[in-house]
């Protein structure tokens, strides 16, 4: 639309015509005004007729209340102040057969007074739960707090359901009601923030502790399946806050194998956390005196070099043995010492290649040896290489996510493991194959490995037939270029340590990590000047 001519009008017309411009804009405003207001009467509606529905309840509950404390048949009573609180026979006979056994029976029998069942519990905890049983749904899930929660569950779990809960797992009675309200208020209370103070942190240990201990006890009898899943969502609720706790909180000591693990399991989303071998490490010389080593492992001294944390070689071995049932402090002695190992060397890895004897230690050592990988830790040096088993090595080149720079790096750690005295041939055998050595120059190799190769070559039949193979596809790749070379590359089957059978190993492929790492090419040229050096 043209523009009008104002040229020719007064002032006044030219802001009379300017308001009415902004009118379209004003009415606009105006009718979101009123859907703002109406919207506003609405919610206020709403909230009002929560508000008589909250006072209406809390009315009812008063009543309730009253009654309870005037119509009381039963008094119970908390050891451990000796305070009372009124409740109803039929509600406590109705909720767990606990009650009904001791209501039935005399209070003389059971050194209470007539009329009384004593609970060994604190008051807060005795009132808590007499409250939910008479009155279902009036605590205030908040107000109940973590430490409360968790002693009103371990309450319910010495009281147990109901007399007729029948086979399957019965959710629907009230101590069932009782553990989801604690399970809830327990979990929920959780804080974002890591715990920085000890009491704090050795109560989750213990609640923690406590959690599996009931999982273990419980669980074998379905009729307990709710107590059950309740403890188990408790306990992982702990094992998160445990793993976040601040280093000098944490009393590792107090930690069993199974509860150590549970914390190592524990989802956490946060990178501000220990890797999970410092944990396994610091656990170890905390626990030392607590550990199965061997005959006399109740009077040995933890050596003053592991005083803060066990090294990281000697976590592996010492993990290894327990988890095989094998007496480590002679052998440990021996290899301190360094010198007379080829036995212990030879012992230490047959024992390794055998199934677990204890399931808790091998899933510590399996927790170990990964998260040392992932890390950065393959390379031990000669002296490191000695506690580090046919296992343990296996497992650590096994993993995809095995932190190294190049596959040199990986040839290099395996000489150094395969020269340890003591360790035989038809072990390197095993482990050799997961080497890719086709990534490594083998024609001439570099000055570094080439004498270690060289003798390791000599011992080992494999590790000559993987040369062999190597030297193969890099002539191949000089010829053909990588792509083609490596697209009709077929590696030869070999026994492995892991589970003792033929496995195809990629050892043409770079690993994961591994950026910058390909199948040179060796020419004739190559190969004679080898030759010739």
């Amino acid at each position: 639309m043209a523009a009008m001519d104002t040229n020719n009008l007064s002032p006044q017309s030219i802001a009379l015509i300017a308001n009415f411009g902004g009118y379209p804009q004003r009415v606009a405003h105006d009718q979101e005004h009123r859907r703002h207001v109406q919207a506003v009467q609405e919610r206020l509606v709403q909230l009002e007729a929560q508000v008589a529905a909250l006072q209406n309840e809390k009315g009812q509950l008063g009543d309730a209340a009253r009654q309870l404390l005037f119509n009381h048949d039963v008094m119970v009573k908390s050891t451990v102040d000796g305070s009372l609180c009124p409740a109803r026979k039929s509600t406590l006979i109705a909720a767990s057969a606990y009650f009904q056994t001791r209501l039935e029976a005399t209070g003389a029998e059971l050194g209470d007074e007539e009329g009384v069942v004593s609970l060994d519990a604190t008051p807060e905890a005795v009132r808590a739960l007499m409250l939910e049983l008479h009155l279902p749904g009036c605590t205030d899930r908040a107000s109940l707090g973590q430490s409360l929660a968790f002693e009103v569950l371990q309450l319910v779990a010495m009281l147990g359901g109901p007399a007729d809960v029948g086979g399957t797992a019965e959710l629907d009675n009230p101590m069932s009601k009782v553990a989801t309200l604690c399970t809830n208020a327990f979990v929920m209370g959780r804080s974002a923030e890591r715990i920085a103070d000890p009491v704090e942190c050795a109560a989750f240990c213990a609640a923690l502790t406590s959690s599996i201990d009931h999982v273990d006890t419980l669980g074998s009898d379905d009729r307990h399946a709710w107590l059950v899943e309740a403890f188990r969502e408790v306990g992982a609720s702990c094992a998160r806050s445990i793993r976040l706790a601040k280093s000098d909180a944490l009393p590792l000591d107090a930690l069993s194998p199974a509860a150590l693990l549970k914390v190592l399991d524990a989802p956490i989303a946060t990178q501000i956390r220990a890797p999970r071998y410092v944990v396994i490490l610091r656990w170890l010389a905390a626990r030392w005196s607590q550990l199965p080593l061997g005959a006399s492992s109740v009077h040995a001294k933890l050596p003053d070099a592991f005083a803060l944390a066990i090294p990281k070689e000697v976590g592996i071995f010492l993990l290894r043995c327990l988890a095989n049932g094998a007496p480590a402090l002679d052998s440990l002695d021996a290899l301190n010492a360094g010198e007379d190992i080829e036995d212990t060397i030879s012992k230490h890895d047959e024992l390794s290649l055998k199934p677990a004897s204890n399931a808790e230690f091998a899933r510590l050592w399996v927790h170990l040896v990964d998260s040392m990988a992932c890390c950065g830790h393959l390379g031990f040096g000669q002296p490191g290489a000695r506690w580090v088993d046919a296992a343990t090595f296996s497992r650590m080149l096994s993993l995809r996510k095995l932190k190294v720079d190049s596959e040199e790096t990986v040839l290099r750690a395996f000489l150094e493991w395969a020269e340890v005295p003591g360790r035989e041939a038809s072990v390197i055998d095993q482990v050799a194959p997961l080497v890719r050595f086709p990534l490594v120059r083998v024609c001439p190799p570099d000055g570094a490995i080439k004498d270690a190769l060289s003798r390791v070559y000599r011992r080992s039949p494999v590790v000559q037939a993987l040369v062999q193979e190597a030297l193969v596809l890099q002539q191949e790749v000089s010829r053909k270029g990588e792509a083609a070379a490596c697209a009709t590359f077929k590696p030869k089957r070999h026994a492995l340590a892991i589970d003792g059978v033929s496995a195809d190993v990629e050892r043409a492929k770079k690993r994961k990590l591994c950026v910058n790492d390909a199948v040179p090419g060796v020419s004739a040229a190559d190969a004679a000047d080898a030759l010739m050096a």
